[in-house]
């Protein structure tokens, strides 16, 4: 009984090892370089940067994170490429004077509130989309998706994203879903 004790002892501890060192080497293959969003002081509207974009100049390092600096109108076009993965990435108000840290969530009466709201991945119809396309075409959607469309038959590829957006306000607003002003918004994009 007891060598049967030892064994499932010693397969449980190689077996969380296991886990443990899988998981590790998962994180550290998914990191990305940290990010910072400097955003014009003030600012309230979609944020949006249009990557691998020719003839505009390639995101900076900055303090070893890559430094997004937003115009006034909060479209920033770069030839850079979108990284995906996870870091810890801080948004900035900035103004001539300098810039100042956004507190990600902050109380406000009873419910809590962000400046900046997350990005979600929504999943896109594109059946009217494809609807109103003309025969022969070939459209790049602004999430990577190419639709390419000849006679009555058409074809939809995902594709590597190639834009970021995400909703900032001047003031804390109520947590709200990325996908709710979607519609009227979508002409933006």
């Amino acid at each position: 009984m007891d060598r049967k004790k030892r064994l499932f002892n010693r397969l449980l501890l190689v077996s969380g090892i296991s886990a443990v060192v899988t998981f590790a080497i998962f994180l550290w293959v998914m990191k990305r370089p940290a990010q910072h969003y400097f955003i014009p002081e003030g600012y309230s509207g979609w944020v949006t940067v249009r990557f691998e974009k020719a003839g505009q100049p390639a995101l900076p390092i900055e303090d070893g994170a890559v430094a997004y600096h937003f115009p006034a109108n909060g479209i920033l076009e770069t030839s850079s490429r979108l990284e995906t993965g996870w870091s810890r990435d801080e948004f900035y108000w900035e103004a001539q004077s300098g810039t100042k840290l956004i507190d990600k969530q902050v109380a406000c009466g009873a419910e809590n509130c962000r400046w900046i709201h997350d990005v979600k991945e929504e999943t896109m119809s594109y059946n009217d989309v494809i609807l109103d396309l003309p025969t022969d075409s070939d459209t790049l959607l602004w999430d990577g998706a190419r639709i390419s469309k000849a006679g009555d038959q058409a074809e939809v590829r995902a594709g590597r994203k190639t834009m970021l957006h995400f909703w900032v306000s001047a003031k804390p607003e109520p947590f709200f879903y990325h996908h709710d002003s979607l519609p009227q918004d979508l002409a933006r994009w």
